[in-house]
């Protein structure tokens, strides 16, 4: 009897770290779900990894769009998540000043806020 495949839950999955992370577990063989904001980037990554990977828009700042996202997951994989990879976030550069008012704001709600939320609505299928 063989081993089910592996499956990881990836959000900030269509650049940067989140997308380095879905190329390397998706040739290791595993299911990897890929979330990500960015629909353009995201259909890219989707196509050039292929069929390992699945995907689908989501705002870590919505709870409608995580859960959306986690019940598309759990469809995909039989209820199952092995590994949660938060890679979601922003990042600003430059003095304080020079950022607009709301950027701190806006960086917590999806750096802080949106991990717990994605982490509290998987933690079931990880668990």
């Amino acid at each position: 009897m063989s081993k089910p495949t592996r499956t990881i839950f990836i959000t900030g999955a269509a650049a940067g770290i989140g997308r380095a992370t879905a190329q390397l577990f998706a040739s290791h063989g595993w299911r990897v779900g890929l979330y990500d904001l960015d629909a353009a980037e995201l259909a890219k990554t989707q196509a050039e990894l292929g069929e390992p990977c699945f995907s689908q828009v989501l705002d870590v700042c919505d709870e409608a769009s995580v859960t959306a996202a986690v019940e598309h997951f759990a469809r995909h994989t039989d209820g199952r998540m092995d590994v949660l990879f938060n890679s979601a976030g922003l990042l600003t550069t430059g003095a304080f000043i020079d950022n607009p008012a709301g950027t701190a704001e806006k960086l917590f709600n999806v750096n802080v806020l949106g991990l717990e939320r994605v982490t509290r609505r998987a933690f079931p299928l990880l668990a």
